[in-house]
């Protein structure tokens, strides 16, 4: 953990004050080690009292040799053979890791029944099975240094965490290193790892193995996969990307892309810290250097006037960008750090502004990208009529029947055949490509939902159930100034104020029916994306849709969950009497969306 740079203090109750913590250990030597242990045991005699102990120590030992060597074959790794060890672990190191682990605990659970009945063997194997995985094992070695209150695990929950820790391992670490074929994948690859809050030591594990021998998971180069995300995900052109410029630009982009894969391997709460501090800075600088490298290609290149469409790396900047800041707008509502309603509709107002620039710039992307697709089916059309012309068989004279062949005719059947099959190739979408309109859906999936949040709650200040607090030293402008200063320096999409807010969120000159049905519309028109999502996405895409089924299913919930409140609130509306209740955000089936009860 420590040489991954990822250790997180509160994740351990060790405190070595600067000392080594087993500079000795050889990681060799210690297989060795508990191997000849297990030889051993294997060796004692079947008529020995202590048998039925051996057999458990046996088992256990198994267990953790084989959860050893999985950490030590993935933190070792070379880049000349990182995909066959990875492959090794994965067929081999796991599946017998978990079905020691799950033998294992059986014989835990098996035992404490046995203990119940005062049968004595079920006593030695639950002390032997407590003793091997008791949470203060290592408490003796550190004298008398005080540790922090920590609430320890049963030695049979903690053996359950260690089992779903290495069914991690399968789909967080090794599936990353041997599925993450480019940026895109390996971004929505690492997204899935932060959603589902991977224990420390797996994340220890992807950032070790994120980068190096100066390479991306010790594969790809990445100035190289930078290169081919602009081309598939930014629609920039190979004119573009083979120059010089170019390729010195992507070598620039490296270092702050990888620091955005890195922050996705930290957990929740020090990501937003580390956005802060270090990673959004840095883009800024690149926007404005890829506004400059735009004009020179449109002038050198000699690419006509520059349009927005065709601003390719602006844009592929742009979309960049505000991918992290709807990041960072994101984990304010996750980690709860707004805790009223007028905090919450100032967060979803501001995520669906950034959301809807990262829209724009995606969308003049993808212009740009079908623009190209025609141009080149165009070509290939024009070179496969050329190539059919050619293969045509000239005719010096009349034919025998005495006929000669009709003018205007330019080949058959076949050659417009050829023709049309030589655009649909062109024109074919890739893998990649309906990844990123999977991802495309659902940005829209998530400004929708936004919207419709603003204005739920907007109806509730409208109705007199909820009040904007008020604050003795300091105001609701500085807090909004404050909470969103890291976005000042961004030139697209431009920085908001809190007067911006207040006048998209204040809705005098409207009714209040209309705004309740306004919000009803936006969570049926989300649950129609969550429906037409839930029909693409089946369980075998997870590796690369930027979302799987159960979070899906969650939002579903969302949606119909603030639906029903809102005609709730809509027929008390209608009523013509006083709107009463009391007003709560629930969180439960979504960590970034909540449903707006009205009770």
């Amino acid at each position: 953990a420590v040489n991954a740079d990822i250790y997180e203090e509160e994740d351990f109750t060790l405190n070595t004050q600067g000392f080594l913590f087993a500079p000795r250990v050889n990681l060799v030597a210690t297989s060795n080690a508990v191997s000849s242990a297990i030889d051993a045991l294997r060796h004692v005699p079947n008529n020995a009292p202590d048998k039925d102990d051996a057999k458990v120590l046996i088992l256990v030992l198994q267990f953790q040799l084989t959860l050893f060597d999985i950490c030590a074959n993935t933190s070792t790794l070379k880049a000349e053979s990182v995909r066959s060890t990875v492959e090794d672990v994965k067929s081999d190191l796991l599946v017998k890791c978990l079905k020691r682990g799950r033998e294992l605990l059986t014989l835990m659970q098996s035992s404490a029944n046995n203990i119940t009945s005062d049968a004595n063997d079920g006593v030695r194997s639950k002390r032997i099975i407590d003793s091997a995985f008791d949470p203060y094992l290592c408490r003796a070695l550190m004298g008398n240094t005080p540790v922090r209150k920590v609430r320890f695990k049963t030695p049979a929950d903690a053996l359950s965490g260690l089992i779903d820790i290495v069914a991690e391992m399968d789909w967080a670490v090794c599936d990353l290193l041997l599925k993450g074929s480019s940026l895109g994948r390996i971004k929505r690859m690492l997204e899935h790892v932060s959603k589902f809050s991977v224990n420390v030591l797996n994340r220890s594990l992807i950032v070790l193995n994120l980068y190096f021998d100066d390479l991306i998971l010790g594969q790809h180069d990445i100035t190289e996969l930078v290169i081919e995300h602009m081309r598939q995900f930014g629609g920039v052109p190979a004119t573009i990307t083979d120059t010089e410029h170019c390729k010195e630009f992507a070598v620039r982009l490296g270092k702050p892309i990888y620091d955005t894969l890195k922050l996705l391997a930290l957990n929740r709460n020090r990501q937003h810290a580390y956005m802060d501090v270090l990673v959004i800075k840095e883009w800024p600088f690149l926007q404005q250097d890829a506004v400059s490298l735009d004009y020179h290609f449109h002038q050198e290149l000699d690419l006509g006037e520059m349009d927005q469409m065709s601003a390719f790396l602006t844009n592929y900047t742009s979309a960049l960008t505000t991918s992290i800041m709807a990041h960072y707008a994101s984990l304010q509502v996750e980690l709860g750090l707004l805790r009223n309603h007028h905090d919450l509709a100032i967060a979803f107002w501001y995520r669906a502004f950034v959301i809807s620039a990262q829209l724009s710039a995606t969308a003049l992307m993808r212009k740009a990208k079908v623009q190209q697709k025609v141009l080149a089916a165009r070509a290939a059309a024009l070179e496969e009529e050329a190539k059919g012309a050619s293969s045509e068989p000239k005719s010096s004279g009349p034919s025998n029947n005495g006929r000669s062949k009709k003018k205007g005719k330019k080949g058959g059947p076949n050659s417009k055949r050829t023709q049309a099959s030589a655009k649909v190739d062109a024109l074919k979408e890739s893998k990649e490509d309906m990844e990123d309109g999977v991802e495309l859906m659902l940005n829209n999936l998530k400004r929708t939902l936004c919207r419709g949040i603003v204005q739920f709650i907007a109806a509730l200040d409208q109705a007199g159930l909820v009040k904007t607090p008020s604050y003795e030293f300091t105001s609701q402008r500085k807090r909004f100034s404050k909470r969103y200063e890291g976005f000042v320096n961004i030139s697209t999409p431009p920085p908001l104020a809190y007067g911006d807010f207040e006048q998209g969120y204040s809705h005098a000159d409207v009714s209040q029916q209309t705004l309740i049905t306004s919000a009803i519309d936006c969570f049926k028109a989300s649950k129609a994306v969550v429906d037409k999502l839930l029909s693409d996405v089946r369980d075998d895409d997870d590796y690369y849709l930027p979302i799987r089924r159960a979070e899906l299913r969650n939002l579903a919930k969302v949606c119909i969950g603030n639906s029903l409140y809102l005609h709730k609130l809509s027929r008390q509306v209608q009523s013509g009497e006083k709107v009463e209740g009391e007003v709560s955000f629930d969180f439960e089936a979504h960590r970034a969306f909540c449903i707006v009860k009205l009770t």
